[in-house]
């Protein structure tokens, strides 16, 4: 498990690195969203990014002339933290090579370089093989708790996840019309105004609001605007793999599924059961909304169980695994 905090002593003064999304400060959270989208324009490397982080946290400016002597001490000094930086990137290696692997080391693996592990036989089998690093912004915190707009202060929404609860104050409308434009943002950055207009928008949902003061959003630092970006999909990340919503969101290619119809489709749906007009549906906790829809899917399996389908046709129809629908049916 990683710590999340990296704690260490520089010139008497003790210092506490956070090493986990949640520990970032709301400037450090939007610093280090700005230095990956560097990264992901091939302009910085791994080791570029985490040594941004250490250097935007301790105030050290690279660029400031110091003598040789002191070089290489900030240098080595830099170098052990960076590497102890794990919460920005996963390490992927290629496939089936941590299949063998004792639970820890894979879970260490996962996160550390295999360089950087307690030598044992299956750390240097690791040594071995291929691996790269992706970026794992999985995460269920408001970071970006408001943002101020032409001198308007706009909050945004809450998320909570005391005592292992799981809560969020987006609704079940706010949280599809965010979804899609975070969808069509690589295509149209543009629309990220529009995104934190949805995300901040003031009192009870209204998706006509945001869509007329979106403009006015176009005031917010661009990076800004990106971490906010970044923020929602951690969020919506964390729900589809770290949660049980995860079986919403695994499926298999076929998009024409009747149970797999998208998020805005099934708000329909549910007002068509009796579960109330679509204006009450769509302002419907968004964790509600996804509650109601786990347990439809998971009534549809068994009923489609009952009448005698079989698990792949079963899989077919929902969109799911074989593996989810045998078990939810055991």
């Amino acid at each position: 498990m990683e710590n999340k905090t990296i704690d260490f002593e520089i010139k008497d003064k003790n210092y506490s690195l956070p090493n986990t999304w949640e520990g970032l400060s709301t400037d450090q959270f939007i610093h280090l969203s700005g230095v990956l989208r560097r990264y992901a324009s091939g302009e910085l490397s791994m080791s570029d990014v985490r040594l941004e982080y250490v250097c935007y946290f301790l105030e050290v400016d690279l660029n400031k002339k110091i003598s040789s002597k002191q070089s290489e001490v900030i240098a080595a000094n830099l170098y052990i933290l960076l590497r102890l930086v794990t919460f920005i990137f996963d390490i992927k290696y290629e496939k089936g090579a941590l299949d063998n692997i004792p639970k820890e080391i894979r879970s260490m693996a996962l996160k550390t370089e295999p360089v950087d592990m307690d030598d044992s036989p299956e750390v240097r089998f690791l040594r071995k093989k291929e691996y790269q690093f992706v970026v794992s912004a999985i995460f269920a915190k408001q970071l970006i708790p408001e943002i101020t707009v032409k001198g308007i202060t706009y909050k945004g929404y809450e998320i909570n996840c005391m005592m292992d609860m799981l809560s969020c104050s987006l609704t079940a409308s706010q949280y599809i019309d965010a979804s899609d434009v975070l969808s069509s943002l690589a295509d149209n950055p543009s629309r990220l105004s529009l995104l934190a207009a949805i995300l901040y928008c003031p009192g009870i949902y209204n998706s006509a609001w945001s869509h007329d003061h979106a403009s006015d959003f176009t005031y917010v630092d661009y990076q800004t605007l990106e971490a906010i970006s970044l923020n929602f999909q951690a969020l919506s990340l964390y729900l589809f793999k770290r949660t049980h919503f995860d079986i919403l969101w695994r499926g298999g290619k076929d998009k024409t599924s009747e149970i797999s119809l998208g998020m805005s489709d099934i708000l329909l749906n549910l007002s068509q059961d009796g579960l109330g007009d679509i204006n009450t549906i769509e302002q419907i906790n968004v964790i509600k909304y996804l509650s109601i829809m786990r347990k439809k899917l998971i009534e549809s399996v068994h009923s489609m169980h009952a009448a005698k389908m079989d698990f792949i046709d079963i899989a077919k129809a929902t969109g799911l695994e074989t593996t989810i629908v045998q078990k939810i049916i055991n």
